[in-house]
């Protein structure tokens, strides 16, 4: 059984935000992160080198749990704008941001200039990446125990 205390979740949710992907060893439980090229297209792995060739020599014990792909972020930012009163302007212009071209761009420039609500989409963002860490897990078939349920608005 894979025990995944609240702070390795946070960990790794916290990876996957930043473009890498995260390599659970299932016999050992180590985590191993490498950056996820199809976001980092340039980048120079020759850093992580080392790790590849840990994954490589025990891949039938490493389980890739990638970020999510750009249409489930997508959801989660439409999903927050469905939690927030539609009868404010803020709302609004969040909705035509992910209805226009470019909706990452448009969404985040907004939120950055949304003072409070910009912590909460944080905020909501990071219980939705932790949730996307458990469904990951439970899909690869190993079992998690976290101990505490994440509330985005606590």
């Amino acid at each position: 059984m894979l025990t995944l205390s609240p702070v390795k979740l946070a960990e790794i949710a916290q990876e996957l935000d930043s473009g890498m992907c995260c390599y659970l060893n299932i016999q050992s439980g180590e985590f191993i992160f490498i950056p996820d090229t199809s976001h980092w297209v340039d980048i120079d792995m020759d850093i992580w080198k080392e790790d590849l060739k840990k994954i490589k020599k025990d891949k039938k014990y490493f389980h890739c749990i990638e970020p999510p792909s750009s249409k489930v972020s997508f959801e989660m930012m439409a999903d927050f704008v469905e939690t927030l009163d539609p009868s404010q302007l803020i709302t609004k212009l969040l909705g035509k941001a992910l209805e226009r071209k470019h909706p990452f761009r448009g969404f985040k420039d907004i939120i950055d200039e949304s003072g409070k609500l910009r912590e909460e989409w944080f905020a909501f963002k990071n219980a939705k990446l932790h949730e996307w860490v458990k469904k990951e897990i439970a899909y690869l078939g190993l079992t998690q125990n976290v101990s505490k349920q994440t509330d985005w608005r606590r």
